[in-house]
């Protein structure tokens, strides 16, 4: 496909870029889980409820959607469709409270310290 495409849109302005899952240190790479990471860093760092609320809302989606992509979809049953996605949605959930909670404790020390000093 890069091969037939690429020169094409270089040549009409597009920035092209090579995703190759078979040998990853030879093209760029993607990590769907980024995203995730980046909008939950947001809901932790924040301190507005409101603001918290939204950023947890946006990284929940994304997890959604992420996924309903991971799973190979049978029209036929959809009961084990929907809990697939469940138990990655809750495998993904779980480290970010932890790594969450993680983030809490260090904070917490930090305080504690800068109290006592």
């Amino acid at each position: 496909m890069y091969n037939l495409t690429s020169g094409y849109l270089a040549e009409n302005g597009y920035k092209i870029k090579v995703i190759d899952f078979c040998n990853l240190e030879k093209g760029n790479t993607w990590n769907p889980l980024k995203l995730i990471y980046d909008d939950f860093i947001k809901m932790i760092m924040t301190n507005k409820e409101k603001e918290k609320i939204k950023w947890k809302i946006k990284y929940q989606d994304k997890i959604r959607s992420l996924s309903r992509m991971l799973i190979n979809k049978n029209p036929e049953d959809e009961f084990w469709n929907e809990s697939t996605s469940m138990i990655i949605q809750g495998i993904i959930l779980a480290i970010l409270e932890d790594y969450e909670d993680k983030i809490n404790k260090n904070n917490l020390i930090t305080e504690i310290e800068e109290t006592l000093n």
